[in-house]
């Protein structure tokens, strides 16, 4: 495909619909791309079943532009980004779940976010005959 024939394309390829767009927004912040999202994860784990042993980490996807649940994580080598707890499995690392951090619900401060996380991502492997 040539340059220009991708750019065009990437000019017209939208995932999201703009006539719900607002009340869609009301109440999920990440629906621009939840559909696509949860297509992708889906697919992940229709063509794999993991090993009885899951780790559970987070990663922070780099990026500048505008979003209402970018975070900043000093410590990480790119310093902004969207932040997603991802679920893998153990021995070659291939993702069976994912969810993104939107930031805290409410004024109140999260507490054991990582562990809760980890708990929500590993939900579905519960008694699989893992640890």
């Amino acid at each position: 495909m040539t340059g220009s024939r991708c750019l065009a394309l990437s000019n017209k390829l939208r995932f999201n619909d703009k006539s719900s767009r607002s009340e869609r927004g009301k109440r999920d912040e990440f629906a621009p791309i939840r559909d696509l999202w949860e297509v992708i994860l889906s697919n992940l784990k229709r063509h794999y079943v993991p090993d009885p042993f899951i780790t559970a980490d987070e990663q922070l996807i780099p990026w500048r532009g505008r979003c209402k649940f970018l975070q900043y994580l000093p410590s990480k080598p790119d310093k902004y980004g969207i932040k997603v707890f991802w679920a893998c499995d153990a021995e070659n690392q291939y993702p069976v779940g994912a969810v993104p951090y939107l930031g805290k619900i409410g004024n109140s401060a999260q507490v054991n976010l990582d562990r809760n996380m980890a708990t929500r991502l590993c939900e579905p492997f519960f008694g699989s005959g893992g640890t």
